[in-house]
């Protein structure tokens, strides 16, 4: 079962290779070492996601040559991100696991409040450093259905509800063990969207099949990149909280 931005977590907007929300890698990304491009053929890909335990995730990683490229830049010595929010700074270190040349730098705060305000620096000892990217966590929010573990019929609709609802953009994604990855996109967020009856679809070969099935819901504020970023880029600030459910026949 996938898990939105959770274990090896990615940033949430990743393109060309990184599929959004989720840990599926292109198989044709290339790296490069930073010191090797200079900061205005770079492209800013950042991300924090506040979360229900009150910490947030903040993900980093630097393409070369804009926001489609499966270029990533491998940080060299002299070149660092960090991020701060209030008092607290982290330098940001690469996530583990099998990333292969798809780069990502994290580190985890305490703290998810609505207006949270993170800023990424990126720091260099051989060109133009960009310590100005900013961003804010949008509004918190909870989901108040479905109920955890509650049993489901994919025969019937299935409404999800959180609140309070936000002005911000929202993303529904859903699946499980004997389901289809359902994802879907709202510019406004109302505060509920509806799986009409037998829109949740049984994965191949699984039509009697029972299984917990997540549902995660993400509002999106944009920010801003540090102008150094010849290539531009984009600096998203999520809230995102999940529900698990039963999902029958």
């Amino acid at each position: 079962m996938r898990t939105v931005l959770r274990g090896a977590s990615l940033v949430r907007g990743l393109v060309g290779g990184v599929v959004v929300g989720g840990v599926l890698l292109g198989g044709c990304a290339e790296d490069v070492d930073s010191s090797d491009v200079k900061t205005s053929g770079m492209y800013a890909d950042f991300s924090v996601t506040g979360r229900g335990d009150g910490r947030s995730e903040v993900r980093a990683a630097i393409r070369i040559g804009g926001g489609n490229s499966n270029t990533y830049a491998d940080l060299t010595a002299g070149d660092v991100l960090s991020a701060t929010s209030g008092a607290d700074t982290h330098t940001l270190t690469k996530i583990g696991g099998t990333l292969g040349k798809v780069h990502i730098y994290g580190a985890t705060f305490d703290g998810a409040e609505a207006g949270q305000a993170f800023n990424i620096a990126f720091d260099r000892a051989d060109d133009d450093s960009a310590p100005e990217s900013n961003s804010m966590l949008p509004d918190a929010f909870d989901i108040t259905a479905p109920v955890a573990n509650a049993e489901v019929s994919r025969t019937e609709a299935l409404t999800v509800t959180w609140t309070p609802s936000t002005s911000s953009a929202v993303e529904i994604d859903l699946d499980g063990d004997c389901v289809i990855l359902d994802s879907h996109n709202a510019s406004s967020d109302s505060g509920s969207y509806t799986f009409e009856a037998d829109s949740i679809r049984p994965s191949a070969g699984k039509d009697g099949d029972t299984c917990n099935v997540e549902i995660v819901v993400t509002t999106r504020r944009s920010g801003t990149v540090d102008s150094a970023f010849g290539e531009g880029g984009r600096f998203n600030a999520h809230q995102q909280r999940s529900v698990t459910f039963r999902s029958t026949p």
